[in-house]
């Protein structure tokens, strides 16, 4: 049994399991350690007085494997997915089986985890089920599932087809079979023992058959899978602090903070969150502060009023001072009242969360903040195999993509859609297909693109100075050069640069208060006067800009360089 006592103990296998499915992990877990296993489950190990997050990451760290309890409840759930994707990542060949899927449920299993060749419970009787288990499990810790008495012998010529060819179905038992997880054969009978010889399916039959399996498999179209905006399904990449962003949306009273620089993928980690866990946690209303309407409901649901489930409040540095010290009380109310049916994230550029200690410094014990990163080159890189395995095909130069990206996974996703799009890819291919990766034709694309979008914003700006200055293209040049988007004044003239100070004065002196009154420059571009930042509000704007230079945006804005 799993003491749960020690902090150097190891364990046989993790039960990873969602609370619908409590009654079959516990059984999963007795059976297993009824046979000599030690098992870890939450049930029975995560005791009172014992810290949820800490017990969960060292079960996965000392497990030796992990069984996911599959259904459709766990694929809906935040915290499973982050499990089995733990296990997964550790053993992404299946060499040494780490992750093993045990379905309670007939229910598909998308993306990766239906890679891994699972063990069928459902629709077994008590004993059967206790049989196929073990038998899954010593075959999965043993690397063979070799039967125990000799296979049947085959008739000359005759095809033998698997269950899961001609119908698509889960393995089912035969008599006789030893390993009824693994083998799906409708195996002949023993020649001596055989009075007819069954028909044998003609060549037609096969072909008609293999074009059934075909199409059994998911055909994705390429927006669908890269996706330049919305929330992607197929391509969506963990984060580091993904399970304990779904724990903290669930505490009661705990307002939480998402901040982090334009196009790190902050909304898309809140909705990919809720909708991974969405039997426990409801769609959420996610208000921007960008506009008149959503900042007059921001007003009554800070005030107290139509308030309920969970709302987010992006873009949270447009607020008025007023608006932020209310909202500020507001988390302090929903902290102190433990409040069980509401909660409150607010969503913004960096130092956010520093910004409302500044209202309040004792709202700091009352929020839980959250400051995602950048991508690493290897989740980018994930990013893009999963693309791949979806749409059957393969770049040919993968590393060019990650390096284009810059560590931004939506100008990964923009890439890679250019990409296909030149290669005349829709969808999935029927045949393995090998992209050429043309990464500077595919970014003039993007480019091109973009300029209908924003060009008249950065026109706009650059001429706030008048026609003889160049203070506002230093400032935009500037501001393509920082790797978050925001341009802090303090620093950029800390070097002592003639041109920097005088751009930072021209800002400050109304360049500043002209931008709000530019509604194009106002939808990418914002200024915070407290904190004298200039910051860059839409991920594509920023893209754009760092394909110009400065002589380009002289030009474009009618000015010498």
């Amino acid at each position: 049994m799993a003491s749960g006592g020690r902090s150097d103990e190891q364990w046989d296998f993790f039960i990873s399991y969602t609370a619908a499915d409590q009654q079959w992990a516990e059984w999963i877990a007795w059976e297993l350690e009824a046979d000599g296993f030690h098992v870890l489950i939450q049930a029975w190990d995560f005791v009172p007085g014992s810290n949820w997050t800490a017990s969960m990451a060292e079960g996965l760290e000392r497990s030796t494997r992990t069984i996911a309890v599959v259904s459709e409840a766990y694929l809906r759930s935040v915290y499973s997915q982050a499990e089995w994707n733990a296990a997964f990542r550790s053993d992404p060949t299946g060499l040494t089986r780490r992750l093993l899927p045990v379905r309670v449920e007939d229910c598909d299993r998308p993306g990766l985890l239906g890679a891994v060749v699972a063990v069928d419970l459902f629709g077994r009787d008590d004993a059967e089920a206790r049989r196929v288990l073990l038998e899954g499990v010593r075959a999965a810790i043993g690397g063979r599932a070799k039967p125990s008495a000799p296979p049947v012998f085959p008739v000359e010529g005759e095809v033998v087809l698997s269950e899961e060819m001609v119908a698509g179905s889960p393995p089912s038992r035969r008599e006789g079979a030893t390993s009824p997880y693994l083998i799906a054969r409708t195996a002949p009978p023993h020649p001596a023992q055989r009075t007819t010889a069954p028909p044998r399916p003609s060549l037609e039959d096969l072909d008609l058959q293999a074009a059934a399996a075909v199409r059994r498999i998911r055909i994705w179209e390429v927006g669908e899978v890269f996706k330049p905006t919305g929330i992607p399904e197929v391509t969506f990449v963990q984060p580091a602090e993904f399970v304990t962003f779904g724990m903290s949306l669930r505490q009661p009273g705990l307002s939480v903070v998402l901040e982090g620089p334009s196009g790190i993928g902050k909304t898309t980690f809140l909705r990919h969150a809720i909708e991974q866990d969405s039997r426990r946690l409801k769609e959420p209303r996610i208000l921007s502060a960008r506009t008149e309407k959503d900042r007059a409901k921001i007003d009554r649901i800070i005030d107290g009023d139509e308030h309920s489930g969970i709302v987010a409040i992006d873009d949270f540095h447009r607020l008025s001072l007023d608006q932020k010290r209310r909202a500020v009380d507001y988390l302090k109310h929903l902290a102190d009242t433990d409040d069980r049916e509401r909660k409150l994230v607010i969503v913004g550029v960096p130092n956010t969360a520093q910004s409302l200690v500044e209202v309040s410094f004792d709202i700091a014990n009352r929020i839980r903040v959250f400051s995602p990163e950048w991508a690493t080159n290897d989740q980018v890189e994930e990013l893009i195999r999963k693309g791949e395995q979806a749409l059957n095909i393969s770049f040919e130069d993968r590393d060019a993509i990650v390096r284009a990206a810059h560590g931004s996974l939506i100008t990964a996703q923009v890439l890679c859609w250019h990409l296909l799009g030149i290669a005349l890819i829709e969808e999935t291919a029927p045949t393995h297909r090998t992209v050429r990766t043309g990464i500077a034709q595919a970014r003039r694309r993007v480019t091109k693109e973009l300029h209908l979008k924003y060009q008249r914003a950065v026109e706009a700006f650059a001429g706030l100075d008048g026609s003889d200055e160049t203070a506002c293209i230093e400032l935009l040049v500037s501001l393509a050069a920082t790797p978050d988007g925001v341009l802090t004044l303090d620093r950029f003239t800390h070097g002592g640069s003639s041109v920097a100070k005088r751009a930072a004065r021209v800002l400050t002196d109304g360049v500043g208060e002209a931008m709000a009154s530019d509604a194009d420059i106002g939808r990418v571009l914002y200024y915070d006067a407290l904190r004298r930042r200039l910051i860059a509000d839409d991920p594509q704007f920023m893209y754009y800009l760092r394909q110009l230079d400065r002589t380009s945006l002289a030009a474009d804005a009618g000015k010498r360089p």
